[in-house]
């Protein structure tokens, strides 16, 4: 059996703190986008998809933080978070970036 899972964009170092705000709700308390598991008024998160099951997709169209960093996303799905995350990386030029990290594919 697969379990749907989202994605929620957060402010850098909220992970933990938003998957845990969410851990204890049901799947059906929705937030007024129809959408599971986000925080209610919370503005770590700036960005989140719907619960989406295995082969199903979903655009999500984000406005990316005007400041230059890397943020974060995660699956809120209770118990996820901690393994299911990932960072986004703002910047003006990304072959400067790519550049001074080598490391990042």
């Amino acid at each position: 059996m697969w379990l749907p899972h989202n994605t929620l964009f957060v402010r850098p170092g909220t992970p933990q703190a938003v998957g845990e705000s969410v851990r204890a709700e049901a799947p059906d308390k929705l937030d007024r986008r129809r959408r599971a598991y986000v925080p209610r008024n919370d503005p770590p998160v700036f960005a989140a998809s719907r619960l989406l099951e295995a082969g199903l997709k979903e655009a999500l169209a984000i406005e990316a933080p005007a400041q230059e960093g890397s943020y974060e996303f995660l699956c809120t799905r209770p118990g996820h978070w901690a393994i299911m995350q990932g960072r986004l990386i703002v910047t003006k030029d990304v072959d400067a970036y790519l550049k001074a990290n080598p490391e990042v594919k």
